[in-house]
C-alpha cells in the first residue's frame, strides 16, 4: 500500500481473513476508500454464482449495485475473484459508466487458462484415448496448491483425475 497516492483507493478481498488489518494498513498508507471483492456479504463487488462447465466459466456478480453477468474459458473458480476484483476497478475508474463496465465484462470471455497456470493440453494416445493434462505448474505455493486440485476435483469431465505434485520452491523456511 506504500504505493499508494494520497486519497487513493485499495480493491482487497472481502473474504481474506485479514481484511480488517489490511484495510488498516491501506487506511495507514493513505487510502482514502477500501473496495471489497468477494462472496461475503457486503462486498462491493460481490459475487452472485459461479457456474463451471467444459468450455469454462459462467458468473454472475453484483458490482456497486449494478448485476452483470460474464463468461470466461478459464476454467478454475478461483479466476472468477480476480475478474470481479478487475471489473471492481474498472467501476471505480468509470463510476455510474455501465456501458464502460459491460464492455469489459465482455472482453473477459476471451481470457484463456494461462501457461503454467491451469492451461490444458489434449494428449491423444495410441488407443485412440485422450487424456487433458492441467498444466498449473507455475511457481506455486501452498494456497494455490489447495485452489489447483479443489478445481481438479470439481471439473465436469468424466474419469480419473490424477495430481502430479512436485517441490514449492522459494518458500524460505516452508520449503
Amino acid at each position: 500500500f506504500m504505493g499508494l497516492s494520497e486519497n487513493g483507493v485499495a480493491i482487497l478481498n472481502a473474504d481474506d481473513p485479514y481484511l480488517d488489518y489490511l484495510s488498516g494498513q491501506a487506511f495507514k498508507n493513505g487510502a482514502g476508500r477500501i473496495i471489497t471483492c468477494g462472496y461475503a456479504d457486503g462486498a462491493d463487488a460481490r459475487l452472485i454464482n459461479v457456474t463451471r462447465h467444459d468450455k469454462g466459466l459462467s458468473v454472475s456478480a453484483t458490482i456497486n449495485g449494478h448485476t452483470i453477468d460474464f463468461t470466461m474459458k478459464m476454467n478454475a473458480p478461483h479466476w472468477a475473484l480476480s475478474a470481479v476484483m478487475a471489473l471492481a476497478t474498472v467501476s471505480t475508474l468509470y463510476p455510474d459508466d455501465h456501458a464502460a463496465l459491460n464492455k469489459a465484462a465482455d472482453a473477459l470471455a476471451n481470457l484463456d487458462d494461462l501457461d503454467g497456470r491451469g492451461k490444458r493440453h489434449l494428449a491423444h494416445l495410441e488407443d485412440g484415448g485422450i487424456i487433458t493434462v492441467i498444466d498449473d505448474s507455475y511457481n506455486a505455493s501452498p494456497a494455490s496448491m489447495v485452489s489447483a486440485l479443489i478445481s481438479l476435483g470439481e471439473d465436469p469431465s468424466t474419469g480419473r483425475r490424477v495430481a502430479i505434485l512436485a517441490d514449492m520452491l522459494e518458500l524460505g523456511d516452508e520449503t
